[in-house]
């Protein structure tokens, strides 16, 4: 309770600030601005499924602009993490884990998914394995902080993340780009679009990307963490009919890479020791040849019907066909466990929205169907422990699962008066669940669907309830509370081991403003969670069970501060504040090194440092002669946090800094950029992930990296 009335506190001053700031703002002016005409851009999002400034929005939201995506070389859910404290991404075992405001587990055993809800020309991505493909050739990104339960439903208890591709132009264009970098990296890309007809346009874009290894297997001499990858887009819009308009959307990319690497990296708790392992984050000894890949195919179709002047009928179809093979190291040492794995999902959804306005009332009504089948297999090789008790055993897991969702919400604002907005929404959830499980070792089998049939079917109530008040004209508060959902499920590995589904109860209190004439934007929230059922996973000698933390909480606050000081120079600065706690959860990893039994009650939730900021500088210069230089400079800070939930040395990742800078010189015609970058130019070794096999395996977030890209348009 004393949390809850810390937020409230913080937000109502939060709300009475901004009204001041507002109503001194409003009665001046600044000539400054006024001789230049300078103003910060006003963004256009989606965040609430209908397009609107991203200042008049009642949630705490980051959007990048297509200049900021170029600029900033954002084509990737990791690039994106680096630009926003608060927000982390990392992968392990080959599966991304996003995680905002400390809400986000990924479950790499396969069959569970995450709790940031990632999406790509408004489909669903199911598979945490695919979070980081067909991120090219992007128009927009949108991030969106706390439970999204009405509009986005399943798994979104942590946030949103909506990416999407560039629009064909009614006008022909093409363009072309070549990026060179360390670690021997290549990378080429390039468009084409134009008119096909009156009412049809088109775009095409094709990636190839080639780069060396980040690690290196120091037995083979192997590079590890490598890329070989190619991908495009074929992007339709038309409007078939009067009031019709289409959108239809076709990704595909194959990587190619040597990996994922679990890394013994700890000199205290080594799964074998020296020689016999590596202990550099960038270093391993294994035995095996890695050779892994995964393969996305996305398929988007949009069609907005308008049945009168102020309803109109949205439809989005999606299907996604993902499929991953690998062989590599499970323990990354010369004592090797070899694990060999291959898994398919294909999905297929569909929306309806009927969305309606008046002058008072916006309002939508939706339908969401989702069905997902996954088979996959894994082999784990124990031959190479010989010498131990347990030696010369195979382990094997195959699995076939269905997943199939259904969902009805309403969401609707309604303004009470020229200031005063109220709005709420509810969604009904079902997810079913039928997996079939097969699990032997040294030929034993351990359980099947004879012996253990997995049947679930689980139902909730998600949604969202607040007010919006405009100071100003430029400044609104706002206050919502809310909840989350995220479907449970079994283990991949582990026999009978169903897991409950995560819900949060979140209340939120914000302010947005834009003042000094548009020269400076300051938005700033606070936020309670109360989290039930948090799904992690343990380490076993057995398999990789999923369990349930039955609570936990997070408090916190996001700050964000833009300002034009001056016709060239421009600042910016966020903040995310965090206070959580595991406030009831025994849990137990023997192989990481944690006892049965341990009480972790009072730990902070994994990926959930105390305090991140980061701070940037924009600086532009315009020559005479024609052109103009562009600076940017990036400085990004964090408290220590855990990757897992267990306070060990091996799994907490020290405070760091990390910096970032780019520069981009384009000419008076604008044809070309000549663009060059540094990240992570600290070279900091960051922790992705740790999991135990009797000793500390984690893998690493990447090195410093630099290049120099040339692009045309034309």
């Amino acid at each position: 309770m004393n949390r809850v009335l810390a937020t409230s506190c913080f937000a109502i001053s939060l709300a009475l600030a901004s009204g001041q700031m507002a109503a001194a703002q409003e009665g001046t002016s600044d000539e400054g601005a006024a001789e230049t005409g300078l103003t910060l851009d006003a963004v256009t999002v989606n965040a609430q499924k209908r397009e609107e400034s991203a200042q008049d929005v009642p949630i705490t939201l980051n959007a990048f602009t297509p200049n900021q995506i170029a600029e900033r070389g954002l084509d990737s859910i990791s690039d994106l993490a680096g630009q926003l404290p608060g927000v982390q991404f990392s992968e392990f075992s080959g599966s991304g884990n996003v995680s905002i405001r400390g809400v986000g587990t990924a479950i790499v055993s396969g069959t569970g998914e995450n709790s940031v809800a990632v999406h790509i020309d408004n489909i669903f991505l199911t598979q945490p394995k695919a979070f980081t493909m067909i991120q090219e050739d992007l128009g927009s990104v949108e991030v969106l902080k706390g439970p999204q339960g009405t509009l986005y439903g399943r798994n979104s208890t942590g946030g949103v993340i909506n990416f999407f591709s560039a629009a064909p132009s009614t006008e022909f264009g093409a363009g072309a780009s070549l990026l060179a970098g360390n670690y021997d990296r290549y990378k080429a890309t390039g468009y084409i679009t134009g008119p096909l007809s009156d009412n049809v346009a088109a775009r095409l874009s094709v990636q190839v990307e080639e780069r060396g290894g980040y690690s290196e297997n120091l037995t083979t001499g192997q590079e590890l963490e490598d890329l070989s990858a190619k991908g495009g887009r074929l992007s339709i819009d038309a409007s078939p009919a009067a009031g019709w308009d289409s959108a239809l959307r076709i990704s595909y990319r194959k990587e190619d890479f040597a990996g994922p690497v679990y890394d013994s990296f700890d000199a205290n708790f080594p799964v074998v020791p020296p020689p016999f392992s590596a202990l550099d984050p960038r270093e391993v000894r294994s035995q095996a040849d890695f050779d892994s890949s995964k393969e996305l195919t996305l398929v988007s179709l949009k069609n907005t019907v308008a049945l009168s002047d102020s309803v109109k009928l949205v439809s989005v179809t999606g299907y996604s066909d993902f499929e991953e093979k690998g062989i590599f190291d499970g323990v990354g040492s010369d004592v090797s466990v070899l694990l060999d794995r291959q898994q398919t999902s294909e999905a297929f959804t569909q929306e309806l929205n009927l969305v309606g306005e008046t002058d008072t009332l916006d309002w939508l009504l939706g339908v969401y169907y989702l069905k997902e089948d996954i088979d996959s297999a894994a082999n784990t090789d124990f031959s190479s422990f010989s010498n131990l008790p347990f030696g010369s055993i195979i382990q094997s897991n195959v699995q076939s699962s269905s997943k199939t969702s259904y969902s009805v919400f309403a969401d609707a604002t309604y303004s009470v008066s020229d200031r005063t907005r109220i709005f709420g929404g509810v969604r009904w959830i079902q997810e079913e669940i039928e997996q079939d499980l097969y699990v032997s070792t040294a030929g034993f089998e351990l359980c099947s669907p004879f012996t253990v049939p997995q049947e679930n079917i689980d139902s909730d109530i998600t949604g969202r309830l607040g007010l919006q008040y405009d100071a100003t004209a430029n400044a609104m508060v706002y206050g919502q509370v809310s909840r989350g959902y995220k479907v449970g499920g079994y283990s991949q590995s582990t026999c009978n081991n169903p897991f409950k589904p995560e819900t949060i109860d979140a209340v939120e209190a914000g302010l947005k403003g834009s003042f000094n004439n548009g020269r400076v934007k300051f938005n700033a929230a606070a936020f309670y969670y109360d989290y039930s059922n948090l799904q992690l996973e343990q380490a076993t000698p057995t398999g990789i069970p999923v369990v349930n933390a039955p609570s936990s909480h997070v408090l916190g606050a996001d700050v964000e501060l833009v300002a034009l000081i001056s016709d060239a120079l421009s600042v910016d600065a966020l903040v995310s504040l965090l206070d959580s706690e595991y406030d009831e959860f025994i849990n137990t990893d023997p192989l990481l090194g944690a006892p049965p039994g341990a009480d972790l009650s009072g730990i902070a939730l994994n990926y959930a440092p105390a305090y991140s900021l980061l701070l940037g500088a924009d600086y532009r210069l315009d020559f005479q002669a024609g052109g103009d230089l562009s600076l940017r400079g990036e400085v990004y800070v964090t408290d220590e946090y855990q990757v897992r939930e267990f306070e060990l040395p091996w799994t907490t990742q020290d405070g760091f800094t990390q910096v970032n800078a780019y520069i981009t010189w384009t000419p008076s015609d604008d044809h070309y950029r000549v663009r060059a970058f540094v990240k992570n130019a600290t070279d900091e070794d960051v922790l992705g992930g740790v999991l135990g096999f009797g000793g500390a395996l984690g893998s690493f977030q990447p090195p410093r990296t630099y290049g120099i890209e040339l692009s045309a348009d034309f």
